[in-house]
Order: C-alpha cells, then sequence, then structure tokens
C-alpha cells in the first residue's frame, strides 16, 4: 500500500503559529514560541555550521544554535530546524506532497524549512503592517529600519521583498574613496547590470551624491529591465559608517520616484 500524502504549506504553518503565539507583531519571540511548543528547547554551544535538530525522542527534541553566529543568524538557524522539527511530526508515517514539488528528497525538505523560516520571521502580514504608513518598500525607512524591525539580517529582508514585491534593491556602499555595489538577489548581478545601474544611480539621484563617500539616502522602485527580467529596482546609498539612526529622513522624497 502506498503511504499516504499530505499537503503542507510552510506559510500557512507559520502563520498558525504566530497567530497562537504572538499576533501583535515582530519581532518573532521564540520564548513565546517555545512555551507554546513544550518538547522542544533552544540551545547556544560552539559549533563548526550554523546549527542542527538533535531528536531526543518522545516528540522531544533541541536545536542547537552556533553561539558565535550573529544574533540573526542564530534566529534564523533555529526557525529553519523549527521548520525540520514541525515537518517529521506531521508527516510520520505519511510522506509530503511539498508545494511544487514530487519527492521528500533533501534539498526538497531544505527548501522547504528554508520557505518556513521566512514566513515564520517576515510574514507577509507583519512586512504589509511595517509598510503601512511609508511610501512602500523604496521608503529610507524600511530599507534601514526593517532588519532591525524583524531581527533578521540585511540579506534576508531584502530578499523577502524581492519576494513579495518583485524588487531589486541594489546597495552602493561607499568605503572611503572606493565603491561597491551589492545587488539583492545576487542571480541580477552582472557587469551590464552594474553599468545600467551607474547611469541610473547618477541621473537620479545627481552625480556629486552618487559618487561622494554619503550614505543613508535611497530611490524607487522603478520597473526596469535587468538580464532580461522585468523587475522594480530599489537603490540604496550606504556609507562606511552609516547606521539606521544616521538616515537623512529629509531625504526620503527620493522614494516617491516612479
Amino acid at each position: 500500500m502506498n503511504a499516504q500524502m499530505v499537503y503542507i504549506n510552510p506559510q500557512y504553518i507559520a502563520n498558525d503559529i504566530i497567530n497562537k503565539t504572538q499576533p501583535q507583531g515582530p519581532p518573532f519571540d521564540f520564548e513565546k514560541c517555545l512555551r507554546y511548543f513544550k518538547h522542544l528547547c533552544i540551545v547556544q554551544e560552539t559549533l563548526e555550521g550554523t546549527g542542527y535538530l538533535l531528536d531526543i525522542g518522545n516528540d522531544d527534541a533541541k536545536i542547537i544554535v552556533n553561539r558565535k553566529s550573529t544574533i540573526e543568524r542564530q534566529r534564523f538557524t533555529a526557525a529553519h530546524e523549527l521548520g525540520h522539527w514541525i515537518l517529521k511530526r506531521k508527516t510520520q508515517n505519511r510522506e509530503a506532497n511539498l508545494p511544487n514539488k514530487t519527492s521528500q528528497s533533501s534539498n526538497n525538505i531544505e527548501r522547504w524549512c528554508e520557505k518556513f523560516a521566512v514566513s515564520l520571521l517576515m510574514p507577509t502580514h507583519w512586512i504589509e503592517m511595517f509598510l503601512d504608513g511609508t511610501k512602500g518598500v523604496g521608503d529610507p525607512t524600511v530599507l534601514f529600519f526593517g532588519p532591525k524591525h524583524f531581527l533578521v539580517s540585511k540579506e534576508a529582508f531584502y530578499l523577502r521583498l524581492n519576494d513579495l514585491y518583485n524588487v531589486v534593491v541594489i546597495e552602493r556602499t561607499a568605503i572611503g574613496t572606493r565603491l561597491h555595489m551589492q545587488f539583492y538577489p545576487k542571480r541580477f548581478a552582472s557587469e551590464e547590470a552594474e553599468h545600467i545601474i551607474d547611469a541610473i544611480g547618477k541621473r537620479i539621484f545627481k552625480e556629486q551624491l552618487w559618487l561622494g563617500a554619503k550614505g543613508g539616502f535611497s530611490c524607487g522602485p522603478i520597473q526596469y529591465h535587468i538580464n532580461k527580467e522585468n523587475v522594480k529596482i530599489v537603490l540604496l546609498l550606504r556609507g562606511s559608517a552609516d547606521t539606521a539612526s544616521g538616515v537623512n529622513s529629509k531625504l526620503s522624497r527620493f522614494s516617491i520616484m516612479d
């Protein structure tokens, strides 16, 4: 007899946990989560990797995270391993019909857990609440305060914006007189794309600001084609010593450009 197939949506499971433990908003509180899942605990240890799930038996388990990792990395690891624990419990003696997948290969399970972790730490409705009252995803408040608001890494937050709004965040960082351009997601990066963004940046910000060693400014989203894909680009100027508290909110007018 074939194993019973069960469809499990990572976003639905994450939202259910949030609604039962902390519907008030970010950042996600693991202490409240662990009070709900009484058979689970999170332990910090010195590790070679980022972390893993230790199955003790009788539904009891430990999530081990690397104490040397950043708090943002530890939180994402904990959410990812929580996904493994939940998926295992929900698929006991059954095969999971993972979204858009045809098997329970290791890679498919890892992708499921990654999607679960993203949905747990940055659920869609929390992102929408955070953007409410701003000028949108190109607003400096969103770009500079977002990672801190959700207690996630800068890269994780920008990739979430890409998931939800088809936004490509392009960060130009000034380190002394050297300028570095970073694309989120990285797959959009190319020499041709950098030339295009450089021209757009000089036109919007004016050359002195675009090439200056100053940060705290943003603009977008701007509809454009990058590497043959139609996307919305957001430009972010970050200085070497730039922090969220140093954002020049007076220049948030750049974020309203179409």
